[in-house]
């Protein structure tokens, strides 16, 4: 039975931080044009980061392809929220142990995988590298969203998981 609750755990943690991950990717980029529904440009801005995140894979052409590369970007964007969330809640328990709170546990957690995502991955990728770099708004938003949109609810749901609802999350 714990195997089966640690699966659906797990599951529920990668559905919630992958979603508000591609939601903050979307609100944080959206761009509303004079006479244009909100819901438009909505979806306008989840295309363009859908094939944004296809072209780590295929490069330029992800933006001119038909769409199914929008399609691959999402399966892709979720492939690797997968990956950052079944790593952050094998880790769990021993952050846990050596930053004794929830909170914090996820705040490390969201700046590891912005670190790695933007030094490591996405420079190895084949994605458009930006025109002057990073901005100070660009880290804090990227940094903001990766905390509040994966870290802290994959620690939330691992303690949970790992230590029952009895204790405490901070």
């Amino acid at each position: 039975m714990r195997r089966l609750n640690y699966y659906r755990s797990l599951f529920i943690a990668f559905i919630i931080a992958g979603t508000l991950d591609m939601l903050s990717a979307i609100l944080l980029n959206v761009k509303i044009k004079a006479g244009t529904s909100f819901w438009l440009s909505f979806h306008e801005t989840l295309v363009r980061i859908c094939r944004y995140i296809a072209s780590g894979i295929y490069g330029k052409a992800a933006f001119f392809a038909g769409n199914h590369m929008i399609w691959f970007g999402l399966l892709f964007h979720y492939l690797i929220a997968y990956v950052w969330v079944a790593t952050w809640f094998i880790l769990f328990p021993t952050f846990k142990k050596i930053l004794k709170n929830t909170v914090l546990t996820g705040f490390v957690f969201g700046l590891f995988t912005w670190l790695i995502m933007n030094f490591i991955i996405v420079p190895m990728s084949n994605t458009p590298k930006p025109k002057g770099g990073m901005t100070a708004y660009g880290i804090l938003t990227g940094l903001g969203a990766l905390v509040i949109c994966i870290g802290i609810p994959v620690a939330i749901i691992a303690n949970k998981y790992y230590f029952g609802s009895e204790k405490k999350v901070y």
